[in-house]
């Protein structure tokens, strides 16, 4: 009963299903270690192996990398000292080590007062002289119970070179790992460093080596020659029955070499060749080339130099495989190690002189591996143009409706970053909203919001500065400041001057009373802007108005993401929504008189000259 399985099909003829089932008749088990003499010879002999080793490595390094320092001399200075240690040559022997041998160490010659075996004193750095690189077949790590990470970190590490032996402080070393093993790991010799490229790819290096030169072989005997000899188990039997045959066959390959043709004896012998074909080895030796190439993430283009195939005829999704095992590679080994160098280069920098102020925290980035051609670059320059045109056919349409204003659009293209504005012409188009508001009908008085035998509102170009709370004085960024209010110098503008207008005094104390309202969108006034009195004095605003725009507008969006235009009968007051602050006041007659109210009714007389 024990030999017959219930959950499935079972065939006794084949034993499938049972177990003597050769289907199932296998198990893994753990390879001894290997001697890194192997690991040598076959980095040195086998081509296609020293490929697979060395091309990762060096593509992890060639593309470079920048630093989030904005001061672009300390960049140039980081990037000097690091190719005068040789940066790139040493990174990227030491990757190749580490994936020919799991593991490698760079012990760095740092003049810190201290010798090797000390650890490294990181402020007293005065220079790095150099860098050597070691495989861990001639390195071991000593660790210790005292330390801090206990046996998990070696404090230092043990050298065998055929230079020297000498033990070297952890912290004077850099550390590069192929991958990462269980703790478990039945060679203790790579449980620290990880484990040899050859150990999971040898079985399909292997075979994709063998199946080209079995290829090859078969070439040879593709044309077998058959040469029948009659009665040729008795001529063997004889004393001298082998030598004849032998001597027999000698002579006729020497005559088809000679004269292209064979003489044979018409009774009893024949000379045939024998034709093998080659269909399906093609597909054997492709399918060794795809196992190879998926165990290692190396592309067939890469590996074998030839041209991409399969599913993928562009051979994009390979070439993402591959560079997502370069950025691995980058992450794991170059990155914090590249930032130890740096950090203890900027020291140097400072102890030095040459770098004067405080680095602090800096990020590396690892350039593109991929760069794409001038074709690929014009078609995406080609999409977005495309897509940048359909939005500026939307954004117009918005504006032709009323639904956003020109500066909106212009506000949100200069917070995209996609174009250089020039900030002088947003005054421009406020002088231009200024003379089309002068240019206006005269106001409707019934709607003062003043007494009859008060004068309209007037105000003097040379007017004092009024800084009285709740009226704060900001900056149009909402900056509080102690100069002038307003646009200073600013034809038809109010601010700058030595005596205070009686206009801007009387609008002063109307927008008191704003302080502790709640407007329309539940945003609580807690300031006024000096630039709103002026622009209420300058644009003849009414404060009536402005009061049914805060409790009864309705929001548009400003010119900031934290800003609200609250917009009723034409009056548009531009209020700060984080910090309740009124900003500054706009009036639309047109849209006021669209919406059916009196044209000018939100304006005062126009203000004197």
């Amino acid at each position: 009963m024990s030999d017959i399985r219930w959950d499935g099909y079972v065939n006794m003829l084949n034993k499938y299903g049972t177990a003597k089932d050769s289907s199932s008749a296998y198990s893994f088990f753990a390879d001894w270690q290997i001697d890194d003499n192997i690991l040598t010879e076959q980095y040195l002999s086998n081509g296609l192996f020293a490929r697979i080793i060395d091309a990762p490595a060096e593509e992890a390094i060639k593309h470079g990398f920048s630093l989030s320092i904005d001061d672009k001399s300390i960049c140039d200075y980081i990037q000097d000292e690091l190719d005068g240690m040789g940066y790139e040559d040493k990174f990227s022997t030491a990757l190749k080590w580490a994936r020919l041998y799991a593991g490698a160490i760079i012990v760095m010659l740092i003049d810190d007062g201290g010798k090797l075996g000390d650890p490294l004193n990181s402020r007293a750095v005065k220079s790095i002289d150099d860098m050597y690189v070691y495989e861990r077949a001639v390195v071991t790590p000593n660790y210790s119970t005292e330390s801090e990470y206990g046996l998990s970190k070696p404090v230092s590490y043990t050298v065998s070179s055929a230079a020297g032996c000498f033990t070297v402080h952890s912290s004077r070393c850099l550390v590069f790992r192929n991958g990462h093993v269980p703790e478990n790991c039945s060679n203790i010799n790579y449980r620290h460093f990880g484990i040899p490229e050859y150990v999971r790819i040898k079985t399909a290096l292997k075979d994709a080596v063998i199946s080209h030169s079995y290829a090859t072989k078969m070439m040879e005997r593709s044309v077998q020659p058959v040469h029948k000899i009659k009665d040729l188990a008795s001529l063997l039997s004889t004393e001298d029955g082998e030598d004849n045959v032998i001597r027999r066959l000698n002579v006729i390959d020497e005559a088809r070499g000679l004269f292209n043709s064979i003489a044979i004896d018409a009774d009893g012998e024949d000379y045939a060749f024998q034709t093998f074909s080659f269909s399906g080895v093609s597909e054997i030796i492709d399918a060794t080339c795809n196992m190879l190439s998926a165990i290692t993430c190396i592309p067939q283009t890469v590996l074998f130099g030839r041209a991409p195939a399969g599913m993928d005829a562009t051979g994009h999704s390979d070439f993402e495989n591959y560079y997502n095992s370069i950025e691995h590679i980058q992450k794991q080994n170059i990155k914090e190690n590249l930032r130890t160098v740096i950090k203890l280069i900027i020291r140097e920098g400072q102890l030095k002189g040459d770098i004067t102020e405080d680095i602090g925290n800096f990020k590396i980035k690892f350039n593109p591996l991929w760069n794409i051609s001038e074709e690929q670059q014009a078609q995406i320059e080609a999409q977005r143009s495309s897509v940048a045109s359909q939005k500026a056919a939307t954004a117009q349409t918005y504006v032709d409706m009323g639904v956003l204003d020109p500066t909106e659009v212009r506000e949100t293209l200069k917070a995209s970053g996609t174009f250089v504005t020039d900030d002088n012409l947003d005054d421009e188009l406020e002088e231009q909203l200024d003379l089309q508001e002068q240019e206006s009908d005269m106001p409707f008085m019934a709607d003062l919001p003043f007494q009859k035998d008060e004068s309209p509102l007037t105000y003097e170009e040379n007017s004092d500065t009024i800084t009285s709370d709740p009226i704060e004085d900001h900056d149009d960024e909402g900056n509080r400041n102690s100069g002038n209010y307003g646009h200073k110098g600013r034809k038809g503008q109010v601010g700058g001057s030595q005596k205070e207008s009686a206009a801007v005094n009387r609008a002063k104390e109307q927008c008191k009373q704003l302080v502790g309202m709640k407007t329309s969108i539940g945003v609580m006034v807690k300031s006024v802007d000096p630039h709103f009195i002026n622009r209420m004095v300058e644009r003849n605003v009414y404060f009536k108005p402005v009061v049914e725009a805060l409790k009864r507008g309705k929001p548009m969006s400003g010119n900031k993401p934290d800003r609200k235009f609250l917009v009723y009968r034409g009056t548009k007051v531009l209020i700060d929504t984080k910090g309740g602050h009124i900003c500054t006041v706009i009036y639309d007659n047109e849209a006021d008189t669209a919406k059916g109210g009196s044209k000018n009714a939100g304006r005062k007389n126009k203000r004197t000259p």
